[in-house]
């Protein structure tokens, strides 16, 4: 077997890489204040060198020892002063929309649209490159990009290069500040978007102007865009969906005619990344365009004697390359796979072949210097890890020979007889086909499960399978009809719609194959999000076992990886099952509110779920599901669903659906809207315990107390908040009261009834005025009180007058809005607090 070949760009990347994960996550290195310390370092090496130098045997061996850390430290800080001085320039960039994105109401403003509109829901999604701010006193200049969403109109209706005026409301790009949620903030960061902005009607805007060429446009990306608005609009013309969303993905890497149910199919199924420009798809594109090239120029001979055909041949593909990642708008993964693409097309074309290694790693050069937030993209990460191990564990995909059949009774009892030069030719050609790739398909698979399951706790196991029917069928068949129509949307776009017809009945049973497979119980898992030292390990031990074959010194380290591996598993279990005390989690999940509770012995209990009205996001599935993988549980032992609201109930369904649960807790009210349907639902389906608690209840979990309050006991309770179920934990002496949106009427029927002293509090009602009165505060006296509300909320919650209630009392106020996740720690003698964002 091949050894490694050396990969010196790899090596060098490598301290690059860290120094911007350290900077990400410990701003101080990019600031001045690191100058002193690389002086001193400076000093300390210099004085090390001239004290050795003397005394030194090996001089060359010092000095390489030298110069190898003096090169490491330099590209460690190097990258962290990137990735400081990136963000700095986007901010800068962006300066004046930030400040006007603080300020209520709507803005007037003009721009130019310099990306092909986008659908959305009940309208269209637009980059709009800033100009001006528009006012009665006068035109002021405005620069960055922003992400428009306008109502109301259609994609023909704007084209990219047009000059647009309108009104619009702004709002900065925030994530939802609970860990294991999606980094939106970095997502858009790497897109060059901090602000996004909404238009209610189309009343509200106007076209100017159109311009081919200017500042903010290329003339080339302007050609580009404009095929690809064409592209946009023929596909919705000719198909209808789900085909023509799939068939959009594939073209262009535009997802919004997705629906939310064909991204959860496909992604069950394994095969999400068919969803998207990858870097399969921009290889066969510039494979077919080059052999295209190839086959045309090998006609004639009098080219072949005077020119280069695999040069141009070559060349042609990688121009494709760049052609098709500008039908994908240059997006992040299609700009990716197309620096790969270059990497090794440049390297021959200069006639300096490359390692694949070298190669890869020069795409990742590329890349983190066009911006270093590449790192911390998932399609980055998946993409690497992919094409890494496929790399190194290329040796094993080759078929030297296929053993021969002759006399083997398994053929001859199915008909294949081995003299048959047909018949053998036949299972020769399907063994090497199938087994290659079914080890390329198990390697690509293990590679990218880590980052998968870090990122979205979900290993699919019938991705083997329904990858091996999928990649080809969607690389040979639909891709290079779905190319051609694009080539000729242009010059015919009759011919172009009739050739995306062609593709309506394989992709709708694309679709329904996936979700077929989706359906399958085994088809995938939900698993707790590994500890990053499990992600490393993983990587070593697959690291280890690809080089382990012709180098016999790495199976023993292959090996202590694995029991390493095991043994680290296993005791992230037994941490979480031997864990004393109650930890209180109250995640930031926007305007709603949604209640973790760990418990002694490994129990969970989650009460409320949050919930938005967009029907495209589940709060649950996407907020709060992944927090609770995150702490590293797959099961709940008790939902509570305080009342019927959306804001508190809106994403329980999704954790019935993909958690086992044990028991659910109402308080007997029901509501016809559609989230409570779904819930009510899933809990048949799965067979979860529905508990009414009417009356109050007391219930023991191991050591701690859990005191239910029922509505019944208080009468005249007209509205569903007020009738919220009152959750009570005790333990050793300590007090946590959930309280749901009760208002005034129902504080003063607990407080009638005896309410007792608590340590922690969360605010009833997200603060609301029409709670939280002071004879509630006084009776409960909390040390802690904790506010759920969304960022900057149209209801203006928390009041400013309820904050200065609890800070009379003494109280010390989180709020999820400024502080992200706060977490409180019950334990015997004391009570701690950590927020995910630092608390002022």
């Amino acid at each position: 077997m091949p050894s490694v070949s050396p990969c010196p760009l790899g090596a060098l990347i490598l301290p690059f890489v860290l120094g911007i994960i350290f900077a990400r996550f410990h701003p101080g290195l990019s600031s001045p204040a690191i100058a002193p310390v690389l002086f001193t370092c400076s000093v300390l090496l210099t004085a090390f060198t001239a004290f050795t130098w003397k005394r030194s045997v090996d001089r060359r061996r010092l000095l390489r020892i030298l110069s190898g850390a003096g090169a490491f430290v330099s590209l460690f800080v190097l990258g962290g002063f990137h990735l400081h001085s990136s963000l700095a320039s986007l901010k800068e960039s962006s300066s004046g929309l930030l400040r006007l994105a603080d300020r209520p109401g709507r803005h007037v403003m003009t721009g130019q649209v310099i990306r092909a509109p986008a659908p959305a829901r009940d309208g269209i999604r637009l980059l709009v490159s800033l100009s001006e701010i528009n006012s009665p006193t006068g035109d002021k200049p405005l620069t960055g990009r922003l992400s428009l969403k306008i109502r109301g109109i259609r994609i023909e209706n704007i084209s990219p290069g047009d000059w647009i005026r309108f009104s619009a409301g702004l709002r900065k790009v925030r994530n939802f500040h609970t860990p294991g949620s999606f980094d939106y903030e970095t997502w858009c960061a790497v897109r060059r978007i901090l602000v996004k902005g909404f238009v209610d009607t189309p009343l509200r805007v106007c076209v100017t102007g159109h311009s081919r060429h200017s500042a903010n446009l290329s003339l080339f990306r302007h050609h580009l865009e404009f095929w690809r608005h064409r592209i946009m609009i023929t596909l919705k013309r000719s198909m209808a969906q789900p085909g023509r969303g799939i068939a959009a993905a594939l073209l262009t890497g535009e997802k919004a005619w997705l629906t939310p149910e064909i991204r959860e199919a496909f992604a069950m199924a394994g095969i999400g990344h068919l969803l998207a420009v990858s870097g399969i798809h921009m290889a066969l594109a510039a494979a077919l365009t080059g052999g295209l090239i190839a086959m045309l120029l090998l006609r004639f001979e009098w080219i072949i004697l005077r020119f280069p055909v695999k040069k141009i041949s070559i060349s042609a593909a990688l121009a494709a390359s760049v052609c098709y990642a500008g039908l994908a708008g240059f997006s992040p993964s299609a700009t990716r796979a197309m620096v790969m693409i270059s990497a090794f097309g440049t390297a021959f074309l200069l006639d300096r072949p490359q390692t694949p290694l070298n190669s890869l790693s020069a795409a990742a050069w590329v890349l983190l210097i066009m911006d270093p937030l590449h790192l911390f993209g998932i399609s980055f990460q998946l993409s690497f890890a992919a094409v890494f191990f496929l790399i190194l564990f290329s040796p094993y995909f080759s078929m030297e020979g296929i053993p021969g059949t002759h006399g083997n009774p398994n053929l001859e009892n199915h008909g294949i007889h081995p003299e048959s030069s047909l018949s053998r030719r036949l299972v020769k050609a399907l063994t090497a086909w199938l087994i290659p790739m079914l080890l390329i398909t198990l390697t690509a698979t293990a590679a990218t499960a880590p980052v998968t399951a870090w990122h979205f706790q979900r290993v699919s196991v019938a991705g083997i399978l329904s990858n091996i029917i999928m990649v080809p069928l969607t690389s040979f068949l639909i891709l290079p009809v779905l190319l051609v129509g694009a080539f000729t949307v242009l010059p015919a776009p009759d011919a172009a719609g009739a050739l995306f017809r062609l593709l309506q009945y394989p992709l709708d049973n694309m679709a329904i194959l996936a979700d077929r497979v989706a359906g399958w119980s085994w088809s995938s898992y939900w698993i707790p999000r590994p500890a990053a030292i499990l992600v490393f390990l993983i990587y070593l031990f697959l690291g280890a076992l690809a080089l382990s074959f012709h180098c016999r010194r790495l199976r023993k380290p292959a090996v202590i990886c694995l029991a390493l591996l095991t043994l680290c598993s296993a005791f992230q279990k037994w941490q979480i099952r031997h864990r004393e005390g109650i930890r209180l989690h109250v995640l930031d999940v926007g305007q709603g509110t949604a209640q973790v509770v760990e418990l002694p012995g490994g129990g969970l209990m989650v009460v409320d779920g949050g919930g938005t009205i967009s029907p495209s996001f589940d709060i649950g599935r996407r907020v709060v599901g992944p927090f609770i993988r995150q702490l590293g549980y797959c099961s709940i032992d008790v939902i509570v669903a305080s009342h019927p609201e959306m804001d508190h109930a809106g994403g329980l369904a999704a954790l019935v659906h993909d958690f086992p649960v044990g028991e659910l807790w109402t308080n007997g009210d029901t509501s016809h809207g559609i989230f409570w349907k779904r819930l009510m639902a899933a809990c048949s389906v799965r067979g979860v315990t529905h508990h009414i608690f009417n009356e109050s209840e007391t219930r023991y979990f191991g050591d701690t107390r859990i005191d239910i309050t029922g509505p019944s006991r208080c009468s005249g309770l007209r509205s569903r908040n007020s009738r919220s179920l009152v959750i009570c934990l005790s333990h050793h002496g300590k007090r946590i009261l959930m309280t749901g949106d009760i208002d005034r009427a129902r504080e003063q029927c607990l407080v009638s009834s005896g309410l007792g002293p608590s340590d922690v509090l969360t605010v009833p009602h997200h603060g609301s005025i029409t709670s939280s009165s002071r004879d509630f505060i006084a009776a409960t006296g909390p040390d802690i009180a904790i506010v759920s509300a969304g960022w900057r909320n149209r209801f203006g919650l928390p009041s400013p007058e309820i904050i200065n209630r609890y800070r009379e009392a003494g109280t010390r106020i989180y709020r999820t809005d400024l502080d992200g996740t706060v977490t409180v720690k019950l334990e015997q003698d004391k009570i701690s607090v950590h927020t995910f964002l630092p608390h002022p």
